[in-house]
């Protein structure tokens, strides 16, 4: 078994917040860029939403549902197993230890200038980075599932290549079986591990194994806003006027942590001094 997921081991099984964790530090910053609308739906309902893997685009996220194992009996084989059949579902959430990064923004919002008064004429695409840390997220989840049935999860993605994720695949079911993933922590582990072609995103996720809520696609968890969200930066190609618009907006939904501002685009004159030599 690769090392990554030995390193793992039961410390996911633990109730205390630190056992829950396998991040490098509980406080560091952590991003996330929401859609406008979802954070102001999350301040507004005072909710999370986590979502199942399979709305991502990446088809390794569900990896453990499309694994067909063929044992050996000597030179024999035996009738293959398709793994991941019944298994509880699972909700997530990506939040990334980049600070600022041209192609997460662009990934997740878009700003489309008016030609003449320069208003962004996408509002309803348009995303928001919010900052907060591990500690305080996963204690929010876990305060919103306590009492439920719901297993939360807190970790720093391994980026891997899609040789070494398959490599650590093959050791984790040789070693545990073909029930590998009717243990959570399992399911965790594997959550945890992504191809290096998406090593930019440097994610942290968050969520919890939970029974299907009833009527929902989605995982809904009871939260303070105010106690996780410490920083609100508008996504920086927005026009000084726009940008005092959504502070009002979000005030007036509740938040009173802090508003950051981004110097990603900023116009610079660089002064620039050099020495020539005999003058």
């Amino acid at each position: 078994m690769c090392a990554f997921l030995e390193r793992r081991g039961s410390r996911l099984e633990e109730s205390e917040i630190e056992k829950l964790l396998d991040i490098d530090d509980l406080d560091k910053p952590i991003y996330r860029i929401f859609p406008q609308w979802a954070l102001a739906e999350a301040l507004r309902l005072k909710e999370l939403t986590l979502v199942p893997p399979h709305f991502w685009e990446d088809p390794y996220e569900i990896i453990e549902r499309k694994i067909a194992v063929t044992v050996m009996d000597g030179e024999i084989a035996r009738p293959q197993i398709i793994l991941g059949g019944g298994l509880t579902p699972v909700f997530a959430q990506s939040w990334s230890s980049t600070a600022e990064s041209d192609t997460l923004l662009r990934a997740y919002s878009r700003v489309v200038k008016h030609p003449h008064h320069g208003r962004n004429t996408c509002p309803g695409e348009e995303g928001v980075k919010v900052r907060t840390t591990p500690r305080k997220l996963i204690r929010a989840v876990l305060d919103g599932t306590n009492g439920t049935d719901a297993s939360p999860f807190i970790g720093d993605v391994l980026y891997l290549s899609t040789e070494e994720l398959h490599s650590c695949l093959s050791g984790l079911i040789a070693t545990a079986g073909p029930h590998v993933f009717d243990d959570p922590a399992n399911r965790i582990r594997l959550l945890m591990l992504k191809r290096d072609g998406f090593s930019h995103e440097r994610e942290v996720r968050v969520g919890v194994i939970a029974p299907q809520p009833n009527g929902s696609s989605v995982f809904k968890v009871k939260i303070d806003p105010n106690s996780i969200f410490e920083e609100i930066t508008f996504d920086p190609r927005l026009i000084e006027f726009e940008r005092k618009e959504r502070i009002r907006d979000f005030e007036e939904l509740g938040f009173t942590g802090t508003f950051g501002e981004s110097n990603l685009y900023q116009s610079v004159i660089l002064d620039i001094r050099v020495r020539v030599e005999g003058t």
